[in-house]
């Protein structure tokens, strides 16, 4: 049996927990059940009512989503990850079937201890459904650079003031550059003057807020984070 204080360290990494002391992650282990799944066993399939959450604590396990004829690959899955949160907060029936392959340590969560999880901590409720729009956008938007062991946790998307934000500020910029040039080769003070008013105010309304236009989090079997930033 894995002992409380490895299990407290497996959830205190984990981003969904974000928010939560030590000795709460503490009554959150004393609730998980371990259990092994065997390579090649099918620990839920698609449609089935949903029993649980699953976190991985050791092993790899595959994500399908059933066809007419066959199915659809969708995720690997490693230790770290985690499945099977989507039916209970959407209150349905699985979406994908979940296969052990390799032999997997699993903590589990009844669907009752999960709802009163929820019920009890309400700053994790947020964490859980932005973790759920990302994946949802991830499977949507098929990202191309994402590698086959590489699950997405989290997506920002920019609004799209700040989107505008950015593309006036550059532009702006190298118009008020262009114009202080002029001012100091014909020595002409209005234009100098301009340039250099419209520059201090682009500085500040461009660059007072990070340039960020998403942030994405992704793990494999090695962690990995990427992203793109200014």
């Amino acid at each position: 049996m894995i002992e409380l204080k490895q299990r407290v360290m497996f959830l205190d990494k984990m981003h969904l927990f974000n928010g939560l002391k030590e000795e709460q992650l503490s009554g959150i282990g004393q609730k998980m059940i371990e259990r092994e799944f065997s390579t090649g066993n099918v620990i839920f399939k698609g449609g089935d009512k949903p029993d649980g959450f699953y976190m991985i604590y050791k092993g790899r396990v595959k994500v399908t989503r059933p066809r007419d004829v066959g199915e659809d690959f969708l995720a690997w899955l490693a230790p770290g990850d985690y499945f099977g949160e989507e039916a209970l907060f959407e209150n349905r029936n699985r979406s994908a079937t979940i296969t052990a392959m390799e032999n997997c340590t699993l903590f589990f969560l009844s669907r009752d201890e999960f709802e009163k999880l929820l019920a009890r901590y309400e700053v994790l409720k947020p964490n859980f459904r932005v973790a759920i729009k990302s994946r949802k956008l991830a499977r949507s938007t098929r990202f191309k650079w994402l590698g086959k062991n590489e699950v997405i946790y989290f997506i920002a998307r920019r609004h799209k003031l700040r989107l505008y934000q950015a593309l006036v500020t550059w532009s702006c910029l190298w118009r008020s550059l262009a114009t202080l040039f002029l001012g100091v080769v014909t020595a002409a003070t209005t234009p100098y003057a301009l340039a250099v008013v419209a520059l201090v105010g682009i500085l500040g309304w461009g660059f007072g807020m990070p340039l960020i236009g998403a942030t994405i989090i992704t793990s494999s079997p090695i962690s990995v984070s990427s992203g793109w930033r200014r």
